[in-house]
């Protein structure tokens, strides 16, 4: 190696290590660490539980960016040192002036009337004004080295800056430190309550009623499985499948209260009060009817989606255990979910919407533990085969409901292969067919009343109004039917006809006009259900609502009734 061009090297080792550190500092520690000791009661772990890993990671992206920087030819150095200067430098602006009113959560929303189109065009402006700016001074001939050393100073004010800040959120809170469980003793509070694996493999003697809610199970899968693959459904006796069925509304939330309860969601109340509602004995016209008349009641689902607190459940769900410890089970996804929510704080207004961050998703990377050792009900596919096969199948005297909710299809798309969707229905079915095969040899599979759908179909889009048919899959076995094979209905049905079907199989009556059963609704009738959408735009929420007319299977039959906007935003 030439002397001139060894020095030269040597010389960029300092200022490429500040260049490719500024960014990941940034994003994977500073902000992440701001957001956290902020919204500490968003939060459900610690600082221990991400910081080792966010410094590994950040100098992980160092190391690479570092590695891409360093050998590059002078004029290539100069412009990309310039622009991840100016982005680093922009994000910073950004985070700190230019965001608006944010709520308390960055990452959540921004200011409640979302920012104006001119604003959106401004900002962007500006961030291209500034990374221009920068590329131009890196070019300009430098004799002093001028330019590259307000570009190192430029650098360490970021980092200082955010760092300080860093500090002073750690120092002005003492809870900042502390594990959630200490945190909620710090201030006096009681433990919280979980939804656990207790009762997941019970069976009653007597009456059964399994309800398995497979996440985004369209119709379309369950047909490419009956076609590719049709013995995955031999288990399925005594069966119909009703294959022009329409969910109430696109996503999990609120999708599964629904389900539950019969609580029809409301747009101008926030997710914690539709919940609190759906739950309430005042409209809770589902599991509450069956509590009333002598049904243990388990459900398995996950929270923020089906329920905000487990604590605030009914008494008579009888899996609600207070919480013990809590544990980081994805230190890695920890790290990437709080770093994206840096990201949101640091990236352009208009760049926003596009990038998908709550503090859910932080939490699902944690698990916890009840005082009876029983753990936390995750509908993760893995983590419900484990339990399914390692708990013994008990027989209870009690008569039982039990809502199993799994997530084996919500990686899937429209755009999913033939044999992906095929693993993931048939991922869903091995634990569905270990309580079916359960119930046939204890000699019980006759009397039990089976629903196994989805919560919704698959998002063909998550901005717009929608562009296809959305139908979800709906097997339902009422008590009674065993012996005969699997049978197909074109009947027009939807979700406002499962608990009406429910009380029929079980033959309770409770004083209330459930509606029609799925076995009342004649192939030939036409019917009239209704469907409501909502889009995925973290500014604000479009409610829009259908009215299906006929066959749910022709698009030509859904007609838009309503579109109203909110000014916040729904997470599936």
């Amino acid at each position: 190696m030439e002397k001139g061009l060894k020095q030269k090297l040597i010389k960029r080792i300092a200022p490429t290590v500040l260049t490719a550190l500024i960014l990941p500092v940034m994003l994977l520690i500073c902000v992440p660490l701001d957001i956290f000791g902020n919204n500490l009661s968003e939060f459900s772990f610690a600082v221990k539980d991400f910081l080792p890993m966010a410094l590994l990671l950040t100098f992980a992206f160092g190391a690479v960016i570092f590695a891409a920087l360093f050998f590059l030819p002078e004029k290539a150095y100069k412009i990309s040192c310039a622009v991840i200067i100016a982005i680093a430098f922009m994000s910073f602006i950004q985070g700190t002036f230019m965001n608006g009113n944010m709520n308390s959560l960055a990452g959540d929303n921004l200011e409640s009337n979302g920012p104006t189109v001119a604003w959106k065009v401004i900002n962007v402006f500006i961030w291209l004004l500034v990374i221009a700016g920068a590329v131009t001074l890196a070019l300009i001939k430098d004799k002093y080295g001028i330019i590259p050393l307000i570009a190192v100073v430029v650098c360490i004010v970021i980092l200082i800056t955010q760092l300080i800040s860093t500090v002073f959120v750690i120092i002005s809170n003492d809870k900042v430190l502390m594990t959630r469980m200490e945190r909620i003793e710090a201030e006096g509070g009681n433990a919280e309550k979980i939804l656990t694996t207790d009762n997941l493999t019970d069976i009653s003697s007597s009456k059964n009623i399994l309800y398995f809610c497979v996440d985004r199970f369209d119709e379309f899968y369950a047909e490419t499985v009956y076609e590719e693959s049709p013995e995955l459904f031999d288990s399925l006796v005594g069966f119909t499948w009703f294959q022009d069925h329409i969910a109430n509304y696109g996503h999990t939330y609120p999708a599964v209260a629904t389900m539950l309860t019969g609580k029809k969601y409301d747009p101008e109340l926030t997710r914690n009060e539709n919940l609190t509602a759906a739950y309430s004995d005042e409209h809770n016209k589902g599991i509450k009817m069956l509590a009333d008349k002598g049904y243990k009641i388990n459900l398995f689902t996950q929270y923020f989606y089906s329920f905000t607190y487990a604590g605030e459940l009914p008494e008579y769900v009888t899996n609600v255990v207070e919480q013990k410890d809590i544990k980081a089970v994805n230190p890695f996804m920890l790290s990437i979910f709080l770093a994206e929510m840096g990201l949101y704080r640091c990236a352009p207004i208009a760049l926003k919407p596009y990038l998908s961050v709550t503090s859910v998703d932080c939490n699902t990377c944690m698990h916890s533990v009840a005082i009876n050792d029983s753990e936390e009900y995750i509908t993760e596919m893995g983590f419900v085969s484990d339990k399914v096969e390692s708990a013994p199948f008990t027989t209870i005297e009690d008569k039982m409901f039990s809502f199993i909710h799994l997530d084996g299809c919500h990686s899937l798309s429209e755009r999913a292969k033939d044999s992906e969707v095929i693993d993931a229905v048939e991922e869903n079915f091995e634990i569905i067919n270990a309580y079916l095969t359960e119930l046939k040899n204890r000699g019980i599979y006759d009397d039990t009343t089976i629903i196994i759908t989805g919560d919704h179909s698959t998002p063909i889009n998550n901005r717009t109004a929608l562009e296809d048919v959305s139908l979800t899959a709906m097997f339902f076995k009422p008590a009674g039917s065993a012996d005969t094979p699997l049978k197909i209905s074109k009947a027009q049905t939807s979700h406002d006809n499962i608990w009406a079907t429910i009380m029929d199989s079980e033959s309770i009556d409770v004083g209330i006009d459930y509606g029609k059963s799925l076995y009342e609704i004649n192939e030939n009738e036409t019917q009239v259900r209704e469907y409501e959408w909502h889009t995925w735009v973290p500014a604000s929420l479009d409610v829009y609502r259908y009215k299906i007319t006929g066959s749910g299977r022709d698009m030509k039959n859904w007609k838009e009734t309503s579109h109203r906007s909110f000014d916040y935003f729904l997470m599936d």
